[in-house]
């Protein structure tokens, strides 16, 4: 109760929530948590913000966790620094000093609120410096992949990307497999290259469908690619289909092709993703979920 309480206040007097009051404070802390997709947009906002004459520091506490602690949270993936492939490393960034006393009193504030957060991600990624560092081409990554798969990415291609494992457990919606062969089936797509990339295996009876509509169906999961990798095939396909997932949408903002989003981010929709996603012009097209 008191663990509860004391984060509500933290939250209540270190906390930004709203965009317009960005411009009454200089001193900016963004916390880095989570996948590659959640420090992707991390480390953009601090680019983008330290661009625009912030004073900012960044939150590394996340992977600084005991491993021990990690393990009590079952379910729940925790993922080690995923920037390197970017050649970004935490030493890079300036490293917020964790005493209520001494945040209290340089008056920094936190950005951590999901839409305020997700609003910067998408201006920073907008930002021509950050498009630079976080979108890669398809030769980056030829010596870490097969010839078969290098081959295929050569050509025009759909990439869809599905989360369905520990997903599960920190999600409100997530969207069934059926859901994303209604659509494939829906849209009118000439390209016969699909590559799926999912956080597990999919189910036969779905393999068995899509193989009868494209020609060229690969299926990668987590374990045969590394997130650096799947990123590098999303943001390079010429149609992506997106999961509700921070992974998808920013590989989704630095792809120029056709972009495919769910219209419903949360069953809870505490995010305003409509309202966000009106103001990104390369995702062209959202689909009801």
């Amino acid at each position: 109760m008191l663990k509860k309480y004391l984060k509500k206040l933290f939250s209540f007097i270190f906390e930004i929530k709203d965009y317009n009051n960005l411009t009454y404070h200089k001193n900016i802390v963004i916390t880095f948590t989570g996948g590659l997709g959640a420090q992707i947009f991390s480390a953009s906002i601090y680019k983008y913000l330290e661009s625009n004459n912030y004073n900012v520091y960044g939150d590394f506490r996340y992977f600084e966790t005991n491993e021990l602690i990690r393990n009590k949270t079952k379910g729940i993936s925790y993922w080690e620094w995923q920037l390197s492939e970017y050649d970004i490393e935490i030493k890079d960034f300036k490293k917020i000093r964790y005493n209520f006393l001494f945040l209290f009193f340089s008056n920094f504030k936190f950005i951590n609120y999901a839409n305020l957060k997700l609003n910067l991600a998408i201006l920073s990624l907008k930002f021509i410096d950050n498009k630079s560092i976080f979108k890669k081409n398809i030769f980056t990554i030829k010596n870490i992949i097969d010839s078969e798969l290098y081959n295929d990415l050569n050509n025009q291609y759909i990439a869809l990307h599905m989360r369905k494992g520990d997903f599960v457990n920190v999600a409100t919606l997530v969207i069934p497999e059926d859901f994303y062969i209604k659509l494939l089936f829906s849209i009118n797509l000439n390209n016969k290259n699909l590559i799926i990339l999912s956080d597990s295996k999919l189910s036969t009876e779905t393999y068995t469908i899509l193989k009868a509509k494209f020609n060229n169906l690969k299926v990668y999961d987590d374990n045969k690619l590394t997130p650096f990798i799947s990123h590098v095939i999303m943001t390079n396909a010429s149609y992506l289909i997106c999961s509700n997932s921070q992974f998808s949408f920013s590989a989704g903002l630095l792809n120029e092709g056709i972009v495919y989003y769910p219209s419903k981010w949360s069953i809870v929709d505490s995010i305003n993703f409509k309202n966000i996603m009106n103001d990104v012009s390369n995702f062209h097209i959202k689909f009801n979920v």
